[in-house]
């Protein structure tokens, strides 16, 4: 083998290495690395492990954990009405009124007759107009309570 035939092939070698990287360089990671969009199955199984975990972090009263499991959701979907009304509610049960109300607004920007959103921000204003004489005030209901085998029944009469 001649000195111009090993030259030739160290350049073709080089020419392929430049080739690699730049291919290498425009190809998306995910495709690098052999992955794919997730499913919709594996989106939602996320989601609800999500919520799942939010809502008992919620009961522990671990609201940081409540919060990141929230926000969670939220990256993966933004228009949940009833995520952002729960998040108000962990930031409302920490004294963090304006991060809740500004939830509590998203979630009926998003689905405007979410009654919980409706009601937790009503009382939130009528607690800023008058903070001194605020008493929550609930519609008295008339009816009696029954006892179902099955279920717990309200009926009015």
């Amino acid at each position: 083998m001649s000195l111009n035939s090993r030259a030739s092939g160290h350049n073709c070698l080089g020419f392929w290495i430049s080739e690699l990287l730049l291919l290498l360089l425009l190809t998306p990671a995910s495709e690098v690395a052999g992955q794919t969009a997730p499913s919709p199955a594996a989106k939602n199984l996320a989601i609800e492990s999500h919520f799942t975990a939010a809502q008992q972090a919620q009961h522990d009263k671990d609201y940081s954990t409540a919060e990141r499991e929230y926000r969670a959701v939220l990256a993966l979907a933004p228009d949940f009405a009833e995520v952002h009304m729960n998040l108000g509610l962990v930031y409302q049960l920490q004294d963090r009124s304006d991060e809740a109300m500004a939830e509590f607004r998203r979630a009926l920007k998003v689905k405007p007759g979410l009654t919980g959103a409706n009601f937790f921000l009503a009382g939130w204003q009528r607690r800023k107009r008058s903070p001194a004489s605020y008493k929550p005030k609930l519609p008295r209901c008339s009816g009696r309570w029954s006892f179902n085998r099955r279920t717990w029944m309200f009926s009015t009469f």
